[in-house]
């Protein structure tokens, strides 16, 4: 399979996120000063990340990261898996302390 990497950036430099993923998409719901779009049975985080100086997170090869999981929320041939990443905002629009970015929905086909 191959890997897939994912990059949230334009977050605050220096602060802490956390990647997760779930195995369906959500109605957009609030969540901290952003929109919460993954969901499902299954969701899983992977290892809190710090930002760089630039606010850039990065997570990678989250297939391979994934085989570490509980094998109902592995990354598989054929599933679709939705991402987002939670991060601390403490000058966010909305005073919460944390945002959340855009969700992803990637499809694995090999």
């Amino acid at each position: 399979m191959c890997a897939l990497d994912l990059l949230a950036s334009r977050l605050p430099a220096n602060s802490i996120g956390v990647v997760f993923m779930g195995d369906a998409g959500a109605p957009p719901s609030t969540m901290g000063d952003g929109l919460l779009c993954v969901g499902g049975p299954l969701v899983q985080h992977f290892p809190p990340r710090m930002t760089d100086g630039s606010g850039r997170l990065a997570e990678l090869d989250v297939s391979g990261t994934s085989a570490g999981f509980h094998p109902s929320a592995r990354i598989v041939i054929g599933s679709t898996w939705h991402f987002q990443c939670a991060y601390r905002d403490p000058g966010g629009p909305c005073g919460s302390g944390f945002n959340v970015t855009n969700g992803l929905q990637v499809t694995f086909l090999r």
